[in-house]
């Protein structure tokens, strides 16, 4: 198969969900399926592996302390900025297909969650691309913690509570965007195939031949 686009722009894809979702997991899973199918891919992620974005990592890792959200969410900002000016802008011109784990909406969810408003983080993150397709994997709250305790350590954010309220802002925004939302407690054979059909359906349509 060949590149959805040929000599046209590319797509961005973007999966979002609270911590213990599986974006990450079902972000690579896309990303093989579609490079098997024939496709040119690139596969990336935020916070990025640039400055700004090891600064973010750090900080939730607790090896430092950000206590003004607003601070938190112009770092995020500075970061998707990098990222769409360095990977996906360029990528989208050759045609590609960007895959990308947690972009805008992660940024809306989690913040808006801290009480800033839309309007202000929008506003900060005002030219970047927006992706074509948008999932939001669906976890319970209690779910995603038994997940999530398997790990070594928790980052800053996950907790059952802030998560409950950032898993509602996920929601509402996928109500009121008509994105895809998918039920990640599910097996992730049968998440990843509705995923995966979901995609190439999309292509079809707006591949213009």
């Amino acid at each position: 198969m060949t590149n959805p686009q040929s000599n046209q722009r590319g797509f961005l894809i973007a999966f979002e969900g609270i911590d213990g979702s599986g974006t990450s997991t079902h972000s690579r899973l896309l990303y093989e399926f579609l490079v098997e199918q024939g496709f040119s891919v690139i596969l990336t992620r935020e916070p990025t592996k640039g400055a700004v974005g090891r600064l973010i990592k750090e900080a939730l890792q607790d090896k430092f302390e950000i206590k003004q959200p607003e601070m938190f969410a112009l770092l995020f900002a500075a970061d998707r900025i990098q990222h769409v000016k360095e990977v996906i802008e360029p990528a989208l011109k050759q045609g590609q297909i960007v895959i990308t784990t947690r972009y805008i909406e992660s940024s809306l969810a989690y913040q808006s969650a801290q009480e800033l408003t839309r309007e202000w983080i929008k506003a900060i993150n005002k030219g970047i691309v927006w992706p074509d397709i948008t999932f939001i994997l669906d976890i319970s709250p209690k779910d995603a913690m038994a997940r999530l305790n398997r790990r070594e350590k928790l980052e800053s954010f996950e907790n059952r509570e802030f998560l409950s309220k950032v898993r509602d802002n996920f929601l509402e925004r996928a109500k009121e965007e008509e994105y895809s939302v998918i039920d990640t407690t599910q097996s992730i054979q049968k998440s990843q195939e509705i995923i995966q059909d979901i995609s190439i359906n999309f292509f079809g349509k707006h591949h213009k031949k």
